[in-house]
């Protein structure tokens, strides 16, 4: 109740509710879960309901799946504790590459059972041992469906983001790419961002301070005038993106500017099934 009221005077619930996916969680996710919120009301309904206002500011698609996800596992979590780390697991497989690596850390520690229902595996599909499954998902490119199946992998545009900020987007000019450790940061003069990005999605954040240059990153990528971009023994000539303006790339994941462009194409050598 406190915690409806909370929100209720933010204006996410109510008649003119500014949080659709808030109001989807206490009309259809939370009902459902009442075993678990009678356990820890105020956790429970606080948790998920901030976690609905942060996805609330993703795009729609993103809290949608998160919240369908969610609701068709729910008769299978048993405790608060699992509850809030599968939220967290199902967030990251909805659109949210940035919560990868803590994701990854709390799915290390749901029951087997609840580790297969996360990753979109039934019971009456094959499952692969755990241990092939957490293997696979150290790969950003492996999708879980394929753990443990004869799988190849190619070179592919995964895709593109970051739009022109007069459209609603990120970047008032074209931007370039440096890489920075173990991650990749776009910046256009103004503004810097963290590039993310896996199998299950793409995204931008804002981060404070500006990369001074534009870096190649880990030497297994690299791409040519022609765009022609080699990963390890695998190549693909990609023609848009001959004329690069910048490139910069992680072990598993190279980003590439173009000199008339707001986006940022990603390439990477993505898990697919062998034919």
């Amino acid at each position: 109740f406190e915690v409806s009221l909370t929100l209720f005077s933010q204006g996410y619930l109510g008649p003119r509710s500014r949080g659709p996916l808030v109001q989807a969680l206490w009309e259809h996710l939370l009902p459902v879960l009442a075993p678990l919120l009678a356990l820890n009301p105020g956790q429970v309904a606080g948790a998920l309901s901030n976690i609905a206002v942060n996805m609330g500011q993703e795009d729609p698609g993103v809290g949608q799946r998160w919240i369908r996800r969610l609701h068709s596992i729910s008769p299978s979590i048993t405790t608060v504790e699992h509850l809030l780390d599968a939220s967290l697991v199902l967030a990251w497989k909805a659109g949210l590459p940035h919560f990868r690596e803590s994701a990854l850390e709390r799915w290390k520690g749901l029951p087997d059972s609840l580790k297969f229902l996360c990753m979109g595996i039934a019971p009456e599909d094959i499952q692969p041992p755990p241990d092939i499954l957490e293997k696979a998902l150290s790969n950003p490119w492996h999708p879980p469906h394929l753990a443990g199946k004869k799988a190849t992998a190619r070179l592919l545009v995964v895709g593109r983001l970051g739009r022109f900020r007069g459209l609603g987007g990120q970047f008032i000019e074209p931007p370039l790419v440096a890489g920075e450790g173990n991650r990749i940061i776009a910046y256009d003069g103004e503004g810097s961002f963290s590039v993310w990005g896996d199998c299950f999605g793409l995204s931008l954040r804002r981060i404070q301070g500006e990369a001074m240059a534009s870096g190649k990153g880990y030497a297994g990528f690299s791409i040519d005038s022609s765009g022609t971009v080699t990963c390890g023994s695998i190549s693909l000539q990609i023609p848009p993106l001959a004329g690069y303006s910048s490139f910069a790339s992680t072990a598993s994941t190279l980003a590439v500017t173009l000199p008339h462009s707001h986006s940022i194409y990603m390439v990477a050598p993505m898990v697919t099934e062998q034919g």
